[in-house]
Formats: structure tokens, C-alpha cells, sequence
């Protein structure tokens, strides 16, 4: 009738998958101000979910797998208005059955469970797309003018701070950091970052990573309230450490096989064992 409709319970196949949709319109709507809103509920593989945004073509680089999802389309009755988006999509789920490859804390089997949540204006690229994955990351994604840019956030479900002018800026706070996990994932970033800059491209160029752990592991020690900060540039990535027990600058060189140079200005090494018996020894700063 003229006041709406409901189908609350329709089944399909989406990737030759069965899912389940529900549509309301009108005053069937569950939310004043919406005129149409349309949920979709069902298992999606991963590669699959994402080649449908080319802006997180990227993540399939370290999401695989296939998890349940439930997927919302929001169109207000305002919609395209004083700015306003056309419609939004809500995508929601505990990501079980898929795996997150990226160092700790970040790493995740298929087995275990994150609330997920990802915020998008349609049609996709016409605003910004937020995602977080529970309290341990948080992610802001714009195309603009100079490319694809995204604010990573880790200790936080929401993105905190300014978007780069395009590529990838990680920072936040975390109990724990690979530090060495972390530079393998700076370094695949310049080297696939020649092709980031084009919409749609599976690889994102990094700005920069700036995080301050609690406790830092980095080549069997572990180190206090240590902030790690790298930047890539001039062919190679400058790592810079500073902590009350780890204090120095390491450059590590583009190039496969050569030489990484740099200083410590302090460091105190204590290996995970030593660490959780309170003892540790204290070296003298020298070169590396």
C-alpha cells in the first residue's frame, strides 16, 4: 500500500550461497527517517566480499576466509539532501572462520571470534568507509584527489587522527607489538606500493607507522613502554625506537640481502623468560 511493505523473510542465493533478505519500506522500517531499508543475512567468503569494494581490495592481503555476515542497506527519507549520502550499508560479523595475518596484536586464527563492524556511504567512494574490528582496530578509508587513503588505528575500534593525502598511516596504542612483524609489513608496503595509487589496486603504499607499546618484542627481548615508529623513504625504511629500556635508529635497506645499519642509544635486553622473573641485563650502547 502506500504506507510501505514488508518481506521480512525471503530466501536467495548470493554467490550461489543461500542467504536470507528482508525488505521494509515506509512505516515498516525499524528506525524513524528511513524509507527503505533492505538486510541481507548469510555466510560470505572473504575475496569474494571485498572484490565488491575495490577500496579494501587491499585487506585480502591478510583477511581469508569465510565467516557470516549480515548486511544492511539504509536508504533515509532525506537521502542525497544537504549533503547527505543516498543510502548506507552496515556490514556486521564475529568473523569467525576467517584469519587475520598481520603480526601481533593484530593476528587472528579462523577459530576465533572479533566483533566486526563496517560503515560505508552508498554509492561506495562517495564518502568515507569506516570498519572496526572490536577494541583492536580501527579503520578510516577516503578516496581523494592524490589516491586511496586510510588511518589505521590500533587499541581502538574508530580511526583517531588525520587521514594521510593518500596510503596508509598506521598509529594507537597496544599491549603488545612484534616490532619485527610490523617492519616485514612496512617493507611489503613499498614494495608492492608502485600500483597503490590506482582506484581498485590490491596493494597501499605506507606513510608511515607509529605505535607505542606496552611491551615491544623485537628479536627475542622484550621491551617496556617502547614507541616504534617507521618510515619509508630514500630506498629504504628508517625504524626509530624509544623506550626507557630501547632508544636507537636502524635504517633498513630496500634492497633483498643488504645491509642493515644503525645506533642505540639504549638498550636494556630481556628475553620473554627473564622478563617474567623480573631480571634482565643492560648492554652497553654501541653501533650495529
Amino acid at each position: 500500500g502506500n504506507d510501505g511493505f514488508t518481506a521480512p523473510a525471503l530466501q536467495a542465493r548470493l554467490d550461489g550461497n543461500p542467504v536470507t533478505v528482508a525488505l521494509h519500506a515506509g512505516r515498516y522500517t525499524d528506525a524513524p527517517g528511513q524509507a527503505f531499508q533492505a538486510r541481507v543475512d548469510g555466510s560470505h567468503d572473504m575475496a569474494q566480499l571485498l572484490a565488491r569494494a575495490p577500496e579494501l581490495g587491499w585487506l585480502g592481503h591478510y583477511l581469508r576466509g569465510r565467516s557470516h555476515w549480515k548486511v544492511g542497506v539504509d536508504v533515509p527519507v532525506d537521502a542525497g539532501t544537504a549533503g547527505k549520502p543516498m543510502a548506507v550499508l552496515n556490514l556486521d560479523s564475529d568473523l569467525v572462520g576467517t584469519t587475520m595475518a598481520l603480526p601481533a596484536p593484530l593476528s587472528k586464527p579462523a577459530g576465533q571470534a572479533l566483533g566486526t563492524r563496517v560503515r560505508a556511504a552508498l554509492p561506495m567512494g562517495s564518502g568515507p568507509l569506516e570498519i572496526g574490528f572490536g577494541q583492536q582496530l580501527g579503520l578510516l578509508v577516503r578516496q581523494q584527489g592524490q589516491g586511496m587513503a586510510v588511518l589505521a588505528t590500533l587499541g581502538s575500534g574508530q580511526a583517531q587522527g588525520a587521514l594521510p593525502v593518500a596510503g596508509l598511516k598506521v598509529n594507537g596504542r597496544t599491549p603488545q607489538l612484534d616490532a619485527l612483524g610490523w617492519i616485514g609489513v612496512a617493507r611489503g608496503g613499498q614494495d608492492s606500493g608502485a600500483q597503490d595509487e590506482q582506484p581498485g589496486g590490491n596493494a597501499l603504499a605506507l606513510r608511515e607507522i607509529d605505535l607505542l607499546a606496552a611491551q615491544l618484542e623485537l628479536a627475542g627481548g622484550v621491551f617496556p613502554d617502547t614507541r616504534l615508529r617507521l618510515t619509508p623513504g630514500n630506498a629504504r625504511l628508517a625504524v626509530q625506537l624509544d623506550g626507557p629500556a630501547l632508544a636507537g635508529q636502524i635504517a633498513v635497506p630496500d634492497a633483498q640481502g643488504a645491509t642493515v645499519v644503525g645506533s642505540l642509544s639504549r638498550l636494556h635486553w630481556r628475553n620473554a623468560a627473564a622478563a617474567v622473573a623480573g631480571e634482565g641485563v643492560a648492554v652497553p650502547a654501541e653501533p650495529i
